[in-house]
């Protein structure tokens, strides 16, 4: 195995090599948000919908030189507030015990709320470049927190990081009885990207559960995103971690029926 200072080197290299492309303009931040889109629903439905950009964060975590995947890590992630040990906003690893934290979900596209369920659950999706995408924009007081054993939320925290700022950046994860003072173990990168909150609200509520989808450039596109609307619900959120592309298109099907196609505007 390696020896801790190793990573120490890394971090470093890595952090240098972030200012490198900072400096190619980027700096590091991500793009301003563009204006919203609608989409107005008329026909066999009757209602709105909003599409918001908004910003999000990307995130990998490395623990003794690996990167730790989402699905069968065997060391649990968390995202947690304002330290290390602080309330956890949200799992980054399916190893962490869900009693613990909001429910967050891995799709495709993204997750729908009904308006039964909370409005404020960070939303996680694993990303295909690496690491996962997570509904929260990037910022000081998010942690990183590796765990030693999973579904236990008495296990003992390993390591834990914070960024430095909201910019595009790699940071080390240190024991959390040293700090900075001992060596790390791990590191973390955390960059800032934009995203698309989708807001479906119904006029009326539906008898049975309609399903939706995000499609790209035209009604009968490969879906961007998706989910469904509950039966008696009027309302649904989702998330895509994409940026608003005025070229989607909205589709609601309801069960065995044929599909509404919108545009957005």
């Amino acid at each position: 195995m390696r020896h801790p200072r190793t990573y120490i080197t890394l971090a470093t290299l890595l952090l240098t090599l972030t200012v490198a492309l900072a400096a190619c303009g980027s700096q590091g931040y991500a793009p301003p948000l563009g204006k919203n889109a609608h989409a107005t629903l008329t026909g066999a439905f009757s209602g709105t919908a909003t599409f918001t950009p908004a910003y999000a964060t990307h995130i990998v975590t490395y623990y003794e030189g690996k990167a730790l995947p989402y699905a069968s890590a065997t060391l649990p992630v968390e995202l947690r507030n304002d330290s290390c040990d602080g309330p956890i906003l949200a799992n980054l690893t399916k190893a962490s015990d869900p009693a613990s934290a909001p429910t967050t979900t891995p799709l495709a596209g993204a997750t729908s709320t009904t308006q039964s369920e909370s409005a404020q659950s960070t939303v996680v999706q694993v990303d295909p470049q690496g690491g996962v995408d997570v509904s929260l924009p990037q910022s000081m007081s998010l942690w990183v927190t590796v765990r030693a054993k999973a579904n236990d939320p008495n296990a003992a925290i390993l390591a834990c990081g914070q960024p430095l700022s909201g910019r595009r950046q790699y940071f080390d994860l240190y024991p959390p009885t040293e700090g900075s003072n001992g060596m790390a173990l791990g590191l973390a990168l955390m960059e800032p990207i934009v995203a698309t909150q989708v807001k479906i609200a119904l006029n009326q509520s539906t008898d049975a559960p309609v399903a939706w989808a995000v499609r790209a450039d035209a009604c009968e596109g490969a879906p961007v995103a998706g989910g469904q609307i509950a039966a008696g619900a009027t309302q649904t959120t989702g998330y895509i971690f994409k940026p608003l592309d005025s070229h989607w298109r909205l589709t609601l099907t309801p069960g065995g029926g044929a599909p509404s196609c919108y545009t957005l505007g």
